[in-house]
């Protein structure tokens, strides 16, 4: 049995709930090469996700406005989204200095 044929079947919280039994055994018994693969079908099993967000010009800043209603996980603060480790910060240019946009 392939482990497509293992998980297929199982949506992604029947298969998380597997792990965790999993993670209290010895995992000796079990050939890396079978865990590994069983990971990367796991992965695509989660799509991306994506959150739509507003944003406004503010003096001469692009302010991001988050959703009320979806809880979010990075933080926004004006034109910073924070993921983990990472800021990102978005600076407008002027009209002038813009390239045209390709077609």
């Amino acid at each position: 049995m392939s482990v497509r044929n293992l998980f297929e079947n199982h949506p992604p919280k029947e298969i998380e709930e597997l792990f965790d039994t999993w993670g209290q055994r010895d995992f000796k018994d079990i050939p890396s090469d079978t865990f590994f693969a069983t990971l990367k079908e796991i992965e695509k099993l989660h799509s991306p996700q994506h959150i739509d967000m507003e944003s406004e010009i503010v003096g001469d800043k692009l302010v991001f406005i988050p959703p009320q209603d979806t809880p979010l996980p990075f933080a926004v603060h004006d034109n910073e989204i924070i993921l983990g480790d990472y800021t990102i910060r978005v600076h407008l240019k002027s009209a002038d200095n813009v390239a045209p946009a390709r077609a």
